[in-house]
C-alpha cells in the first residue's frame, strides 16, 4: 500500500507522437490500496495513456484521501474512436479502459482535484469509477477528443465552478448508477454533440 507519498512540481514528458499505438505509457500511477495522496505543481503531457491514475482494485480496498491541485495535464490517453462512429471505435488495440481520461481514478474515497487545466485529452478529460465523496473545482477541462467530465457509477461527488469547453462527444456524462452527485455552478459549451 502507498500511503502518505507526495509529487510535487516538475513535469513528465512523453513522446506519444512517435510512440506505437497501445503501448500505454503512464504519468503517476498507483495501483491497488493507497492514501494520503498528494500531487500539485505538476505538468504532465504527450502520453499515451493517463497523465494521473489512481486505480484502487475495489471499494472494499479503496484509496483514499486523494489531492491533486494547481496541475497541468495535457495531450495524454490512448486514442478511443468515438463509440458512435462506423469503425474504429473504442480503446485502440493493446488499451483499456483504465487508459482513458487524463485523470483516472477508480473506487477512490475522499479525493479533491482543485485548481488542474486539463487539455486535448486523446479520449476523455476525467474518468472516475466508483469513487465516492469525492470535490472537482475550479479546473479548466477542454477540447478533450471525448467527454469532458465523466462520472461512472459515483456516490456523493461534487463538482463546481469548473470551465468545461469545447470536448468531443460530452461535456459533462454521470451516468451508471451514480447517485447524490452535483453540479454547481459550471459552464459547459461547446460540446460536440451533448452538454450534460
Amino acid at each position: 500500500m502507498f500511503a502518505m507519498c507526495s509529487f510535487r512540481g516538475g513535469s513528465i514528458i512523453g513522446h506519444n507522437d512517435v510512440w506505437p499505438e497501445g503501448i500505454n505509457i503512464r504519468g503517476i500511477y498507483l495501483v491497488g490500496e493507497s492514501q494520503t495522496i498528494r500531487v500539485r505543481d505538476m505538468h504532465i503531457r504527450d502520453l499515451s495513456s493517463n497523465g494521473i491514475g489512481i486505480l484502487a482494485t475495489d471499494s472494499e480496498h479503496p484509496a483514499r484521501n486523494i489531492w491533486i491541485r494547481d496541475s497541468i495535464i495535457e495531450n495524454c490517453c490512448n486514442k478511443y474512436g468515438d463509440y458512435q462512429a462506423a469503425s474504429n471505435r473504442g480503446p485502440e488495440k493493446g488499451s483499456k479502459r483504465e487508459d482513458q481520461g487524463l485523470i483516472a481514478m477508480y473506487h477512490v474515497h475522499d479525493f479533491s482535484v482543485r485548481g488542474c487545466r486539463l487539455k486535448a485529452s486523446r479520449s476523455d478529460g476525467t474518468h472516475f469509477y466508483f469513487c465516492e465523496r469525492g470535490h472537482f473545482n475550479d479546473n479548466f477541462v477542454y477540447q478533450a477528443k471525448m467527454g469532458g467530465y465523466f462520472l461512472e457509477s459515483c456516490q456523493h461527488v461534487v463538482a463546481a465552478n469548473n470551465m468545461i469547453h469545447d470536448n468531443g462527444s460530452r461535456g459533462v456524462t454521470i451516468e451508471r448508477g451514480s447517485q447524490f452527485c452535483s453540479l454547481i455552478g459550471n459552464s459547459i459549451t461547446g460540446s460536440g454533440r451533448e452538454g450534460l
